[in-house]
């Protein structure tokens, strides 16, 4: 048993040393179009996982049904809205979504001190 989970946590971190060394020589050699790839593949895959792990939960605990290809298709749906949402390189703005103007009708007054 101790061999066996000694072997498993080698394992792992050959894979983590692996992977990290791999990163950085993407970095190294300016492939940040591969990085970025990979971080939303990354993405992708714990949002996913994460959200059906949380929904085959709910629907359990409060006695759902659903077909399968509906519960695919809304997971499908909220992984591509939070990859664009997280990704997305739009203006500080629009990420955040306020707007100067939704705040304050007459123009931006973020760092305004009272009188």
């Amino acid at each position: 048993q101790i061999t066996g989970g000694l072997i498993n946590a080698l394992i792992i971190i050959a894979v983590v040393v692996v992977m990290t060394f791999g990163l950085i020589l993407l970095y190294k050699y300016k492939c940040y179009k591969i990085i970025g790839g990979w971080l939303i593949l990354n993405s992708v895959v714990l949002l996913s996982f994460f959200s059906m792990i949380y929904v085959s939960q709910l629907m359990e605990m409060n006695g759902w049904c659903a077909s399968s290809p509906t519960v695919f298709i809304g997971l499908f749906n909220f992984a591509v809205m939070g990859i664009i949402c997280v990704h997305w390189k739009g203006t500080i703005h629009h990420a955040t979504g306020i707007s100067d103007h939704c705040l304050c009708p007459d123009g931006p007054h973020f760092h305004q001190t009272p009188a």
